[in-house]
Parts: C-alpha cells; structure tokens; sequence
C-alpha cells in the first residue's frame, strides 16, 4: 500500500502529502482526460483525503494480495493504525481456523491460497 500514480483515463492512484493519504482519480472519458492535461497540465478529475479506517482496509486488501501478506510494522508505518487495532479479533479467528489465513512470527497475516480466491469476502471478516 505504497503510494502509486494512476496515469491515464480513469486511472485511479494513493499519493502521501503532508503526512496523509490522497485518493486521486483521473477524468474517465479519454477526450475530457486529454482536454484536462492541454488545459490544466494533469488529467485529474477527484482527488480527496482518504480517511484513516478506509486507508487501513485499502491496506487490507492491498497486503493480503501479496504471498509475504503484511508485515505488522510496515502496516503501521503506512497507514499510521496498528495492524491489530485493524482488525476484528473473532472475525481474525474464523478465518485462521478455516485456513484462508496464516500468522507469521511477528504478529503479521498472509492469506493462503484459498483466502486469496476469496479476497473481498475475507478482508469483510476481518477488518473493523
């Protein structure tokens, strides 16, 4: 869940200014995104400050994506939660015992293979 440019029509992206997450969406219509750069010098269409609980499930789904899942530290430096304040303990547990996910050593998840298949459903269990 770094930050990551969205280039182009309708691209979408996460920028950190100031210390805080910016949602930025290009214009979706190739003519109006063109329009935008000739005229403004960027295609961008929304941008807006994404609040902590929704960087931290973006966070969620973005990590569990990985096979390395996420890390408890890097998911503190990037999203300013503690991964545990992130996530619902009975929820973390249903899903650990049903083996869509694995803790590692340091406190940190990973999806397997079958919690990756099931994504959305899991980061919905999971995150508060």
């Amino acid at each position: 869940y770094e930050d990551y440019l969205g280039l182009g029509p309708g691209a979408h992206g996460r920028v950190t200014i100031d210390g805080k997450k910016h949602a930025t969406r290009a214009a979706r219509a190739p003519e109006t995104w063109m329009e935008r750069v000739e005229r403004l010098g960027h295609g961008t269409d929304e941008e807006s400050i994404v609040a902590p609980a929704d960087s931290a499930r973006e966070a969620l789904l973005m990590g569990l994506r990985l096979s390395e899942g996420i890390a408890p530290a890097r998911f503190l430096r990037t999203t300013g939660i503690e991964l545990a304040d992130a996530l619902d303990p009975r929820g973390l547990a249903r899903v650990l015992d049903g083996e869509f996910v694995v803790r590692s050593s340091d406190g940190g998840i990973a999806a397997t293979k079958a919690g990756r298949r099931v994504l959305n459903a899991l980061i919905t269990e999971i995150a508060r």
